[in-house]
Protein backbone atom coordinates (compact mmCIF):
# COMPACT_ATOMS: atom_id res chain seq x y z
CA UNK A 1 0.00 0.00 0.00
CA UNK A 2 1.41 3.52 -0.88
CA UNK A 3 -0.06 6.60 1.15
CA UNK A 4 -1.67 5.92 4.56
CA UNK A 5 -4.32 8.63 4.41
CA UNK A 6 -8.10 8.87 5.01
CA UNK A 7 -9.30 5.36 4.40
CA UNK A 8 -6.46 3.87 3.91
CA UNK A 9 -6.18 2.04 6.92
CA UNK A 10 -9.71 0.65 7.01
CA UNK A 11 -8.64 -0.98 3.56
CA UNK A 12 -5.52 -2.42 5.32
CA UNK A 13 -7.53 -3.87 8.25
CA UNK A 14 -9.62 -5.03 5.78
CA UNK A 15 -7.05 -6.90 3.68
CA UNK A 16 -5.57 -7.95 6.63
CA UNK A 17 -8.88 -9.46 7.63
CA UNK A 18 -8.99 -11.40 4.24
CA UNK A 19 -4.97 -12.20 4.64
CA UNK A 20 -6.09 -14.39 7.88
CA UNK A 21 -9.34 -16.42 6.58
CA UNK A 22 -8.82 -16.54 2.96
CA UNK A 23 -4.71 -16.72 3.17
CA UNK A 24 -5.20 -15.55 -0.27
CA UNK A 25 -3.24 -12.06 -0.12
CA UNK A 26 -0.33 -10.81 1.89
CA UNK A 27 0.58 -7.24 2.74
CA UNK A 28 4.32 -6.97 1.93
CA UNK A 29 5.04 -3.67 2.57
CA UNK A 30 3.74 0.52 3.31
CA UNK A 31 4.48 3.38 2.26
CA UNK A 32 3.73 7.44 3.42
CA UNK A 33 5.93 10.27 4.65
CA UNK A 34 4.38 10.71 7.64
CA UNK A 35 5.90 8.77 10.71
CA UNK A 36 2.78 8.33 12.49
CA UNK A 37 0.56 6.88 9.72
CA UNK A 38 3.54 4.74 8.67
CA UNK A 39 3.53 3.25 12.27
CA UNK A 40 0.04 2.77 12.29
CA UNK A 41 0.32 0.85 9.50
CA UNK A 42 3.14 -1.21 10.31
CA UNK A 43 1.31 -2.03 13.65
CA UNK A 44 -1.90 -3.05 11.80
CA UNK A 45 -0.25 -5.01 8.93
CA UNK A 46 2.30 -6.43 11.84
CA UNK A 47 5.24 -5.45 9.36
CA UNK A 48 8.72 -5.29 10.62
CA UNK A 49 10.17 -1.38 10.18
CA UNK A 50 11.99 -2.68 6.85
CA UNK A 51 8.63 -3.27 5.18
CA UNK A 52 7.80 0.22 6.11
CA UNK A 53 8.90 2.87 3.49
CA UNK A 54 9.07 6.69 3.45
CA UNK A 55 9.60 6.91 -0.45
CA UNK A 56 6.96 4.95 -2.22
CA UNK A 57 9.47 4.25 -5.29
CA UNK A 58 11.53 2.02 -2.42
CA UNK A 59 8.54 -0.28 -1.75
CA UNK A 60 8.25 -0.32 -5.84
CA UNK A 61 11.70 -1.96 -6.17
CA UNK A 62 10.79 -4.61 -4.04
CA UNK A 63 10.96 -7.96 -5.56
CA UNK A 64 7.86 -9.28 -3.25
CA UNK A 65 5.72 -6.46 -4.32
CA UNK A 66 3.49 -7.64 -7.59
CA UNK A 67 0.61 -5.41 -6.82
CA UNK A 68 -0.17 -1.97 -5.16
CA UNK A 69 -3.38 -0.09 -3.83
CA UNK A 70 -2.16 3.80 -4.18
CA UNK A 71 -3.96 6.14 -1.20
CA UNK A 72 -1.96 8.70 -1.85
CA UNK A 73 -3.30 12.67 -2.09
CA UNK A 74 -4.45 13.39 -5.28
CA UNK A 75 -1.79 14.94 -7.24
CA UNK A 76 0.26 11.77 -6.91
CA UNK A 77 -1.99 9.73 -8.16
CA UNK A 78 -0.80 9.55 -11.98
CA UNK A 79 2.85 9.54 -10.84
CA UNK A 80 2.48 7.01 -8.76
CA UNK A 81 0.31 4.87 -11.16
CA UNK A 82 3.20 4.90 -13.93
CA UNK A 83 5.82 4.44 -11.74
CA UNK A 84 4.19 0.90 -10.97
CA UNK A 85 3.31 0.29 -14.64
CA UNK A 86 7.15 0.39 -15.45
CA UNK A 87 7.32 -1.70 -12.51
CA UNK A 88 5.08 -4.34 -13.48
CA UNK A 89 2.97 -4.24 -10.62
CA UNK A 90 -1.09 -4.43 -10.95
CA UNK A 91 -2.16 -1.24 -9.41
CA UNK A 92 -5.23 -0.03 -7.40
CA UNK A 93 -6.17 3.95 -7.62
CA UNK A 94 -8.42 3.30 -4.54
CA UNK A 95 -10.21 7.24 -4.89
CA UNK A 96 -10.57 9.63 -7.93
CA UNK A 97 -9.27 11.76 -9.45
CA UNK A 98 -6.62 8.92 -11.47
CA UNK A 99 -4.86 12.16 -13.02
CA UNK A 100 -5.10 15.49 -12.90
CA UNK A 101 -4.56 15.90 -16.49
CA UNK A 102 -5.51 14.35 -19.93
CA UNK A 103 -1.92 14.17 -20.60
CA UNK A 104 -0.76 11.74 -17.59
CA UNK A 105 -4.44 9.77 -18.04
CA UNK A 106 -3.21 9.19 -21.91
CA UNK A 107 -0.09 7.96 -20.64
CA UNK A 108 -1.17 5.67 -17.98
CA UNK A 109 -3.48 4.23 -20.39
CA UNK A 110 -0.52 3.77 -22.79
CA UNK A 111 1.96 2.01 -19.80
CA UNK A 112 -1.11 -0.20 -19.18
CA UNK A 113 -1.03 -1.47 -22.79
CA UNK A 114 2.63 -1.41 -22.59
CA UNK A 115 3.08 -3.69 -19.60
CA UNK A 116 -0.25 -5.67 -20.38
CA UNK A 117 -1.06 -5.55 -16.47
CA UNK A 118 -4.15 -4.36 -14.60
CA UNK A 119 -5.14 -0.88 -13.35
CA UNK A 120 -8.02 -0.20 -11.41
CA UNK A 121 -9.43 3.04 -10.10
CA UNK A 122 -11.97 3.43 -7.42
CA UNK A 123 -14.73 5.40 -7.42
CA UNK A 124 -17.41 4.45 -4.75
CA UNK A 125 -18.84 7.73 -4.74
CA UNK A 126 -20.76 7.48 -7.93
CA UNK A 127 -23.06 5.23 -6.35
CA UNK A 128 -23.93 7.68 -3.74
CA UNK A 129 -27.41 9.43 -3.26
CA UNK A 130 -25.60 12.91 -3.52
CA UNK A 131 -23.95 12.24 -6.85
CA UNK A 132 -27.03 11.30 -8.26
CA UNK A 133 -29.03 14.45 -6.60
CA UNK A 134 -26.10 16.42 -7.92
CA UNK A 135 -26.00 15.05 -11.77
CA UNK A 136 -29.83 15.72 -11.48
CA UNK A 137 -29.30 19.50 -10.62
CA UNK A 138 -26.57 20.00 -13.27
CA UNK A 139 -28.66 18.08 -15.93
CA UNK A 140 -31.62 20.64 -14.86
CA UNK A 141 -29.39 23.44 -15.10
CA UNK A 142 -29.78 24.45 -11.50
CA UNK A 143 -26.35 25.33 -10.70
CA UNK A 144 -25.73 26.85 -14.22
CA UNK A 145 -22.87 25.75 -16.41
CA UNK A 146 -20.42 23.90 -15.07
CA UNK A 147 -16.58 24.22 -16.48
CA UNK A 148 -13.11 23.05 -16.02
CA UNK A 149 -9.50 24.22 -16.77
CA UNK A 150 -7.39 23.68 -19.94
CA UNK A 151 -6.14 20.37 -19.90
CA UNK A 152 -7.93 18.68 -16.93
CA UNK A 153 -10.78 16.13 -17.44
CA UNK A 154 -14.15 16.94 -17.27
CA UNK A 155 -17.09 17.51 -18.89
Amino acid sequence: MIGMEAWAPWHLQAFMKQTEEEKDLQIMAVSDIYTRRKQRARDIAKLTDKDVHHDYRDLLARKDVDAVLIAAPDHWHGQMALDARGRGARTYTWKKPMTHTLDEAKAIVEAVKKYNRILQVGNQGLSSPATHKSKELIDAGEIGQVLCGPGHLGP
